[in-house]
């Protein structure tokens, strides 16, 4: 609120605004007499007003840390938002704004390495005025083109919006992706989809096997009884790995250390699993063109970040410990879904 409209203000109120200099305090802008009947009510109206304010100035710094597409359906809705939840006071608004804008929590893709951390409880340990189910509920917002975390990330983290990836972390310089519960690998219509997958398996292994698509339980019970058993040319052995990529024509990335897997042999059913579930998170990098790959547990009460890029095959066939993923076959499911596995 600037002095002029203060001043207004304190005009309308029947208060009196007094210079600064002519009182032993510092930064005084008015007075209130304590045995005024109306003294609350007072206080309470300066508060609100001095709020709206301040509600208003936050709108605008949310609203300058989105892209275009988001601005103002995500800065109304974080604003809504905060409004509901906020309980620091109106006096103390302005803190809230200058960790927003000049000091937001330091948050970075390196930082979420390792192991599962908890993001909204770390939000709200940092953010003392903003509740966990504030973050909460902001994390469900997907305003324009972006989507359920990025919001969050972007408003409140050092955390940026993206263009390779959700995110972008300018600390170490990494693209990040985002998958929250239910978030899947691509799109419809971007990737091939698994009963064409298991229709080439079938070719290449001379097999005929019956099922929706590809599944753990049919990559382990169903396909790898067959493959141990086959021994498969170069070509078979490339063709068998590009079926299992979601974008065959991407895919580039380990494909010769993964195509030297299959040709050597597969040693267990547990490995064909990870080397899909590999070669399915590779497709989509090599895709997309992001680095990382930041993953919420399923009901999306944690999230741990994978690397991608920079990672082995064998790194990245051992996020088969940590991940979960649905089937891949038609329709809503021509991706895989991914979730962090509960501890």
């Amino acid at each position: 609120m600037n002095l002029l409209k203060y001043k207004e203000f304190l005009k309308e109120s029947n208060l009196v605004y007094v210079n600064a200099q002519d009182m032993p305090a510092k930064d005084v802008l008015g007075t209130l007499d304590t045995s005024d009947p109306k003294y609350g009510q007072k206080v309470n109206s300066i508060k609100n007003t001095l709020a709206e304010e301040a509600f208003n100035h936050l709108k605008t710094i949310i609203a300058n840390k989105l892209p275009p597409s988001a601005r103002d359906a995500g800065a109304r809705k974080v604003n809504d938002l905060a409004r509901k939840y906020y309980s620091g006071g109106p006096e103390n608004l302005g803190q809230l704004i200058d960790l927003i804008e000049e000091n937001p929590l330091q948050m970075s893709s390196s930082s979420l390495y390792g192991s599962p951390s908890d993001p909204f409880s770390a939000l709200a340990s940092y953010y003392k005025a903003l509740p966990t189910n504030f973050f909460l509920d902001l994390f469900k917002e997907q305003p324009g083109d972006m989507g359920p975390g990025e919001l969050m990330f972007s408003v409140f983290t050092t955390f940026q919006k993206g263009t390779k990836g959700d995110l972008y972390d300018p600390l170490n310089k990494r693209n990040v992706e985002v998958k929250a519960k239910n978030g899947r690998l691509s799109g419809i219509g971007k990737m091939e989809n698994g009963v064409d997958a298991l229709d080439k398996i079938n070719k290449i292994l001379n097999s005929s096997i019956k099922s929706r698509g590809i599944s753990k339980t049919t990559l382990e019970s169903d396909i790898f009884p067959i493959l141990k058993e086959k021994k498969l040319s170069d070509k078979e052995a490339e063709e068998f790995v590009l079926a299992l990529s979601q974008i065959p024509g991407s895919f580039s990335t380990h494909k010769k250390e993964a195509v030297a897997l299959v040709k050597n042999g597969i040693k267990s059913a547990g490995e064909l699993s990870d080397l899909f579930l590999a070669i399915q998170l590779i497709s989509y990098r090599d895709y997309a063109g992001f680095d990382d790959i930041m993953i919420f547990t399923d009901g999306n009460t944690q999230c741990q970040v994978i690397q991608i890029s920079d990672a082995s095959l064998g790194q990245i066939m051992g996020y088969g410990n940590i991940i979960s993923y649905s089937g891949w076959a038609t329709g809503q499911e021509t991706a895989i879904g991914v979730s962090r596995r509960k501890r």
